[in-house]
């Protein structure tokens, strides 16, 4: 298809849409994805930082549901959900600014909760919390 730097915002975000609905062993509902979208829309208003983001997301999902990378336990109201910290460049030194946070169901299968900037627009816990 077309190249990561060609895309519109739009195309980036049904790009997103394909990817996670392909990765075998992944939920996120409907409803949380297009909530999640729209804080990820509102976090990098400018195309360049957002294209980079929507890119180590799909990879950081594509590990997550193969299992290859390991994720921290939350509790409190998040109690039972899990968060993996990721950067938008693989380069040393880089805040891991990125979030997933996810359930594990009864099946092994990845519920997606919340993903995207930790603190922008807001506290992305807060919102995981409201999809629990």
């Amino acid at each position: 298809g077309k190249s990561w730097s060609y895309m519109t915002r739009q195309e980036l975000f049904l790009e997103l849409i394909d990817a996670l609905s392909n990765i075998p062993g992944l939920t996120i509902e409907p409803i949380v994805f297009v909530e999640e979208a729209r804080a990820l829309d509102e976090a990098y208003p400018a195309l360049e930082d957002l294209t980079p983001v929507v890119v180590a997301i799909i990879r950081a999902m594509k590990d997550l549901a193969a299992g290859r990378v390991s994720s921290s336990s939350l509790s409190l109201k998040l109690e039972g959900a899990r968060s993996y910290h990721f950067q938008k460049n693989r380069s040393q030194g880089e805040k891991a600014e990125l979030r997933i946070v996810y359930r594990i169901l009864d099946n092994g299968a990845l519920y997606i909760l919340a993903f995207g900037n930790r603190w922008r627009p807001e506290a992305i816990y807060r919102r995981a919390a409201k999809h629990m």
